[in-house]
């Protein structure tokens, strides 16, 4: 976004789905300064960006028009699976054809609110110039871009939430039997729905993490305590010496025994 800022001196915003501005990105033309000078005309250009923010998401498209201070902008919705969430905005600029912005609408518009002519009209010629159509391609590609980065950050907050509150479960009670139907109860989910999860965020099955969170588990009470495997293997819900020797050594594939693993760390030096 700041490239394209400093290539084309056009400033893009972005807004939360309340039209609260939540990013600026470029600098803040004189003519919109002048405009923005007085809190009258500063509300009526935020009801010119709600306004046609609404008309975009309606039609789900680019609307490109002239703000009630007479100069260039456009607006597009972010949206998620058909969810708004925000607003792109680029503008501040005059169109190549002057459609949507002239001299003689700045004049008009000077003329309106009581400003200075000769000083609006040279900040509106300071404004860059861009044709609407090559507005529109480039709002599209800075929308697909935004949506894109929106979309891994809630991916990314998604997985972190979701994972963590698994992990948190099983490991409160990695003593007793969890089997996927308590998984479902705990995050609400359908086994199918449960078993996508585990392999889209682990690539392992409901009983394959769990194993793997008990082996960490048995690899630090044992380098770390001085709890008898007994004990340990209890606290990781085996009831039986043998059957966690044998989890440990062979299902995990640790290739020695709780007890050898102990002594081997033991030796190491620090």
């Amino acid at each position: 976004m700041t490239l394209f800022c400093d290539k084309t001196a056009i400033t893009i915003t972005l807004f939360d789905e309340e039209m609260i501005p939540i990013l600026d990105v470029g600098e803040w033309k004189n003519y919109c300064l002048a405009i923005g000078d007085d809190e009258t005309r500063l509300q009526l250009c935020k009801k010119c960006d709600a306004k046609y923010a609404e008309k975009a998401r309606k039609i789900n498209d680019v609307v490109i028009y002239s703000c009630h201070a007479g100069i260039a902008e456009a607006v597009a919705p972010l949206q998620i699976d058909n969810i708004p969430v925000g607003y792109i905005m680029v503008g501040k600029f005059r169109d190549t054809d002057q459609r949507l912005s002239s001299p003689e609408k700045i004049k008009a518009k000077a003329a309106e609110y009581n400003l200075d002519e000769k000083y609006m009209l040279k900040c509106w010629e300071e404004l860059p110039l861009a044709d609407p159509k090559e507005v529109q391609d480039a709002i599209l590609l800075l929308k697909l871009i935004t949506n894109e980065i929106i979309n891994d950050k809630l991916i990314r907050a998604a997985k972190t939430t979701w994972t963590d509150h698994v992990t948190e479960y099983i490991q409160l009670h990695i003593g007793e039997n969890i089997t996927v139907e308590d998984l479902c109860a705990a995050t609400n989910l359908k086994r199918h729905e449960l078993y996508a999860h585990f392999e889209q965020y682990f690539s392992l099955s409901p009983r394959a993490y769990i194993n793997q969170l008990r082996l960490a588990k048995a690899k630090e009470l044992l380098t770390t305590t001085e709890l008898s495997i007994k004990q340990i293997g209890i606290m990781l819900g085996f009831k039986k010496v043998d059957v966690f020797t044998k989890f440990f050594k062979e299902k995990m594939g640790i290739g020695v025994t709780p007890l050898q693993y102990r002594k081997q760390k033991r030796l190491q030096p620090d």
